[in-house]
């Protein structure tokens, strides 16, 4: 009998085929024989380079499961899968949208109905219309200037007045595109984002994006130099799971 078609070998070998690919429901267990997680813990942000299959995503997922908690670290590990196929700047709002949306006060939905609303859940909504949107679309806006006309009478040593007034209004039409509207409220994002950081009882927040290579290749210096203007100077940092020989951050 060949040793290599036994149930047990044929067991190992499905089982090694299901570690290839790590999914962030799944439970890892990384083996850090160079200090991976320690770096990766570090409050820097950080890209890590490594060939398809070298564990990139093991290390990410494990972290966010097994280690961020203990750490009082909140971790929002993103799928690039999931959005690979979006244009620039629908990309962007994705990214922006998962990262608040993972915010511990995001998810109390009973503040709608309270009419207590945080600064982030106000956000989703503006960027979810935002995300149905045109790129670019075309706006009108009417700008209204008023005239008054008056009169005065007198009669029998009683003076009078009237008068009317009359409005003129100019239909303007301008271009609104979908990037100047995510970089004016850039600060506003900012601002809004430190706000649950320090409503959470976590002392910082790691944003683990995986397989950043399969965003587009030309839009990939865009998304993260705007992902970096985002966190900077907070308690957000960037974790960056990707392939060197993929990926252009310049």
């Amino acid at each position: 009998m060949n040793m290599l078609e036994t149930e047990k070998v044929k067991k190992l070998k499905n089982h090694i085929k299901n570690s290839f690919r790590v999914r962030p429901n799944h439970n890892p267990k990384y083996i850090d024989v160079e200090g991976h997680l320690d770096r990766l813990g570090s409050k820097q942000h950080q890209i890590i380079y490594g060939r398809r299959g070298s564990g990139k995503s093991c290390l990410l997922v494990h972290y966010k499961n097994d280690i961020s908690k203990n750490n009082n670290v909140l971790s929002i590990y993103i799928e690039t899968d999931e959005i690979k196929r979006l244009g620039y700047p629908d990309v962007l709002i994705r990214l922006l949208l998962k990262i608040m949306e993972s915010m511990p006060r995001s998810k109390q939905k009973w503040r709608k109905f309270l009419f207590c609303e945080t600064q982030v859940q106000k956000h989703i909504k503006d960027l979810r219309k935002l995300l149905n949107q045109a790129e670019v679309r075309q706006v009108k806006q009417e700008e209204k200037r008023q005239s008054t006309y008056g009169a005065k009478g007198e009669y029998s040593g009683v003076g009078a007045n009237a008068g009317r007034s009359n409005s003129f209004g100019t239909l303007s039409e301008f271009e609104e595109k979908k990037l100047d509207t995510l970089e004016r409220y850039l600060p506003d994002y900012k601002t809004a984002l430190e706000e649950e950081i320090k409503k959470s009882k976590c002392n910082a927040c790691f944003i683990l994006l995986d397989d950043f290579y399969l965003i587009k290749r030309d839009r990939q210096p865009d998304v993260l130099d705007y992902l970096h203007r985002l966190v900077r100077g907070t308690e957000y940092y960037l974790k960056i799971g990707t392939i060197r020989h993929r990926t252009d951050i310049i």
